[in-house]
């Protein structure tokens, strides 16, 4: 199985469906991964349209009604070529490629021009464990973790409450504890952790309340492979929207979680406006 082939499989399973939104009898095999979405981009005829969602996986013979100034990336499964759909006009995904209609423009990008990205051919890896105690939510670290943490994040109703945090490890040990007032706090940097090892930490809200709200997370420093890996293949702030996107998906496949969340917010800071990118950095 190639690259795309992998890209394709590992989100196969997360990602809305083109069949789904097309007319009884005419779903088939999916051929290309919606991986950016700008404007207003729909699925069908004119009159008969739905909305495309980043991360859609779009069967052979979709086709697509691109309003002005709305764009369509999208990344074909089996050449890994990448194809970016300018609207307004129409389009149609056939397995051979994109072709456009209506004063629509296609471009071509091969898979020699995106920087690589390995990914493993098994299941998506979640990686960690985040247990949630009512409006409190740890967030980050967790999962695999692919370079050192820069701080302890989390999500709570009131942003100035106090709150203790506490990290332990494999063992049980407490290797820090520390009070922390919003909703983060640096990560100390006389902590050495080792790879491989598996942390867990928790956040608690410090009040007068006879109820304790605690909310925590796992996480493993990665092997040295996977850290070089990741550092090889991290894309720079200035590339391309779907770049960056794919490598939220690896970082998802390799168990780094916590880092996934991260870029998946970033996207979606983006992109306001796409929901599929939204509920992929709440997960």
């Amino acid at each position: 199985m190639g690259l795309r082939e992998r890209i394709f499989a590992s989100v196969v399973g997360f990602a809305l469906t083109a069949a789904a939104l097309l007319p009884a009898g005419a779903q088939s095999p999916g051929v290309a991964l919606v991986v950016d979405r700008v404007g207003a981009v729909s699925l069908g005829e004119a009159g008969a349209t739905r909305p495309v969602a980043t991360l859609a996986v779009l069967p052979a013979g979709t086709r697509l009604q691109l309003e002005p100034a709305s764009s369509l990336t999208l990344l074909y499964v089996a050449s890994g070529d990448e194809y970016t759909v300018s609207g307004p006009g129409g389009a149609q995904v056939d397995a051979a490629g994109v072709s456009t209609t209506q004063g629509a423009v296609a471009r071509r990008r091969p898979p020699g021009a995106a920087r690589p990205v390995q990914l493993r051919g098994d299941a998506l890896a979640m990686g960690g464990v985040v247990m949630r105690s009512g409006g409190l939510r740890a967030r980050q670290p967790a999962g695999m973790l692919t370079a050192p943490p820069e701080r302890f994040a989390w999500e709570a109703f009131a942003r100035n409450d106090r709150y203790v945090v506490e990290l332990r490890d494999a063992a049980g040990a407490v290797v820090y504890e520390g009070r922390a007032q919003g909703l983060a706090m640096p990560f100390p940097a006389s902590i050495a952790l080792k790879p491989q090892e598996r942390y867990t930490w928790t956040i608690t809200v410090v009040g007068d309340s006879a109820l304790t709200l605690t909310s925590g997370a796992s996480f493993t420093v990665a092997a040295d492979d996977v850290r070089d890996e990741a550092k090889r293949v991290r894309p720079a702030e200035s590339a391309a929207f779907s770049d960056r996107l794919v490598y939220a998906l690896w970082l998802e496949q390799v168990g780094a979680v916590g880092e996934a969340r991260q870029m998946w917010q970033a996207l979606a800071e983006q992109r306001p406006d796409d929901d599929a990118l939204t509920a992929r950095a709440r997960r």
